[in-house]
């Protein structure tokens, strides 16, 4: 659960009851206490082994580097979902947009880039063919000077109800550009992860650009049936 706090509450920090108050880049937030259930999934680990790879790289930049990433922190200001303006510190700059390019298999970046006109993709429509037992995609209206690579998402195959999947979208691939109308994950590799899609199932397939400073598009998503 996410708020923000009005004139008589300006800011909370710590647990009480079963809700847990602190703030972050974002904004003020209070969300549920949560206690795991199960150890850390594959993705947690890997995340979390980024996350530290990434502070130790942060360590060994120099002062002047630093201060670059800080410095850089006016150009890379963002709005969080309430229209507020926020700005990341230098270190969470860096980790955030090398982050992104390490997860797309690009290098860490020593020195902060500037933001860069993004792929201007108006919309994606995926075609799942169970005859030729392929998954593609076509990607209208995108623009590749500063393309690097696309993070494919796909979920299971989902029943007809299901109206909300965004949350059920697993990374599963990374991809270049040459995935419009093409494969955008093989075959063996979805029955794999999921299982093989029926006729009346429902597909839906995230895509999203990473540029070449680790500047993400926002992410586009769209449903495609399976008929006979």
């Amino acid at each position: 659960m996410r708020i923000k706090f009005g004139s008589i509450v300006v800011g909370g920090r710590g647990k009480l009851g079963g809700q847990v108050a602190t703030a972050s880049n974002t904004g003020a937030v209070l969300r549920n206490n949560v206690i795991p259930t199960r150890s850390a999934t594959k993705k947690q680990q890997e995340q979390r082994s980024q996350f530290t790879y990434l502070s130790q790289r942060w360590g060994q930049l120099t002062e002047e580097q630093r201060q670059a990433w800080l410095n850089a922190r006016d150009i890379w200001q963002q709005r969080n979902i309430f229209g507020d303006d926020r700005r990341l510190s230098g270190k969470a700059l860096f980790q955030k947009l090398n982050g992104n390019l390490l997860s797309a298999g690009g290098a860490v970046m020593t020195s902060p880039p500037r933001p860069l006109v993004g792929m201007q993709t108006t919309s994606i429509s995926p075609v799942i063919d169970l005859t030729a037992q392929t998954i593609t995609a076509h990607i209208d209206s995108f623009d590749g000077d500063n393309f690097f690579k696309w993070r494919v998402l796909l979920t299971r195959p989902l029943t007809p109800g299901t109206t909300s999947a965004e949350r059920f979208l697993v990374l599963n691939h990374i991809g270049g550009q040459r995935l419009n109308n093409n494969p955008v994950v093989t075959w063996s590799q979805y029955v794999k992860d999921f299982r093989t899609p029926a006729v009346g199932d429902n597909i839906w397939l995230g895509m999203q650009a990473v540029l070449t400073n680790g500047q993400q598009d926002p992410l586009l998503f769209a449903k495609c049936r399976i008929t006979p």
